[in-house]
Formats: C-alpha cells, structure tokens, sequence
C-alpha cells in the first residue's frame, strides 16, 4: 500500500512539473513576428586591421594579413564586398593596392563568409610642422689638441646662418669670451 501511494505521489508530481514547465516555456516563447525580427537584426561587426595580399576585384575579394592577438601569430583572412560596403579615404575595392595597410569592420554570415561593411585605408599622417632641411655644418677653426672632434659651429635662430665668431670658436671651445676663460668665478 506505500509502494502504491509513492507511486500515485510521484506521477502526480511529475504531470504538476511537466504542466508548469509548459506554461513557462510557453510565456518565453517567441511569437513568429518576433522569431522573424529576431533573424532580420544584424550581427555585431568584428574589426580587423592588416595589409592586402591580394585584390581580386571583379570577384569583390580581398586577402588580408593580419596580427591574431589571442595566439600572438599572423594570419590570412578573406573578406568579400558587397553593395554596401562603406569606404573612407578610397572610393572603391579598385583604389586598394597590394601591401596597403587597412582597417575593416565585418560581419560573419551564417554560411562562414566575411562579409565587409567599412574599409579605411590607413593613410600615414603627414607631420603638422615643416621641419628645416639640414643645415650644412661648414668646419671652424679647431682647437689645439681637438683635431678629432666635430667643428663647432653657432646658427641664427631667426635666419639659420651660420655665426662664426671669434667668441665662439676660441680656445676654451665653450663660447666664453677669451678673458674670462683662464679667470677664476669669485662668489659675492
């Protein structure tokens, strides 16, 4: 008679958890408007940065090189182009040379295929500031005993002439005027 009563205790359990965890998957759910919407939302795009290896234009294919930073190795990605692909600082695949470092945000389709949607070509920035083009070093008058060392040579920072003076190039090699070299500096 226990054998009996656990039995009908544990069906009627069973059918009461059975009976709940329908309900509940039920309430979870999705309706086929929002399975559909679902599906319809696009994954979140990936980045990569690398050089091309290889354009194939009319397939709309590019081969990248690339840094993989989890494994610290390069490695080889293939990236398609479609109709909407956005582009900065080229206009189309046909601009992309061999060797060009890029930058591409891209999406995996569920097929496996990369699937590009942004490409920057990485353009080296030019320097705000012109710099002067070396000014030629024109030998002095070197001192005794230095014939080794480099001439010593002043410039005008407004014009960039070279001054050679005889304060500069004297003996001392510092720029100190002649009669303070051997004078000894008396604090006060």
């Amino acid at each position: 008679m226990i054998k009996r009563t656990v039995l009908i205790l544990f069906l009627i359990s069973a059918f009461v958890i059975s009976g709940l965890a329908k309900s509940s998957a039920q309430e979870l759910g999705t309706t086929p408007q929002e399975k559909a919407q679902l599906e319809s939302v696009e994954p979140e795009p990936d980045w990569v940065w690398g050089e091309v290896i290889n354009l194939d234009p009319q397939n709309k294919v590019i081969l990248l090189k690339y840094l993989d930073y989890e494994t610290d190795q390069e490695k080889e990605m293939k990236v398609t182009v479609d109709e909407n692909t956005t582009y900065e600082s080229i206009k189309s695949i046909e601009d992309l040379k061999q060797n060009d470092p890029i930058s591409i945000d891209y999406i995996l389709t569920p097929e496996g295929i990369n699937v590009a949607k942004h490409i920057t070509l990485e353009r080296p920035e030019e320097p705000d500031i012109v710099l002067p083009k070396e000014a030629e070093i024109v030998p002095s008058k070197l001192t005794e005993g230095n014939e080794v060392g480099a001439p010593r040579m002043r410039f005008n920072a407004e014009t960039g002439e070279p001054i050679n003076d005889e304060t500069f190039n004297n003996e001392s090699g510092w720029g100190l005027p002649e009669s303070s070299v051997d004078e000894p500096i008396i604090p006060r």
